[in-house]
């Protein structure tokens, strides 16, 4: 039998249509935490899916979080994903931690957040491949 747990949250702004929907889950079959996301990531309901995401590691005792962000774009301007980066810590995310980022082939609006949470020490890359990304994990 697969123990399996999932928290789905969606989140909007302020009469905006920056939405924001994500699901948090692990199953024992994987060594990693899986969150999938759609919409617009911005940086406050983004820091509540990488809270949600560091909780349920933490109860896993898993050491990596695999994100399918395939359906999402990054809604941030590079100050904001600055901001975000920064902010990371408050989450409670290790920067031993692995985070492998899946999107959509040819999206590039998540770049420059790869780019700044490698400068603050994190272990975040993009992949377009799944399992790509899971075997990197694995590592």
């Amino acid at each position: 039998m697969i123990e399996e747990t999932a928290r789905s949250r969606r989140t909007e702004e302020k009469g905006r249509v920056k939405v924001l929907t994500y699901r948090v889950k692990a199953n024992r079959k994987e060594p990693f935490v899986r969150v999938t996301m759609a919409g617009s990531i911005k940086r406050e309901p983004g820091l509540r899916a990488v809270e949600d995401a560091v909780r349920e590691a933490e109860r896993r005792q898993a050491t990596s979080i695999m994100v399918d962000a395939r359906k999402a774009c990054n809604g941030d301007s590079p100050i904001e994903q600055y901001c975000f980066a920064s902010q990371l810590g408050e989450t409670g995310l290790a920067r031993s931690t692995k985070i492998a980022f899946v999107t959509a082939p040819g999206d590039e609006s998540h770049r420059i957040f790869e780019v700044i949470t490698n400068n603050h020490g994190y272990l975040f890359r993009l992949f377009n491949e799944e399992s790509i990304a899971i075997s990197w994990l694995q590592q």
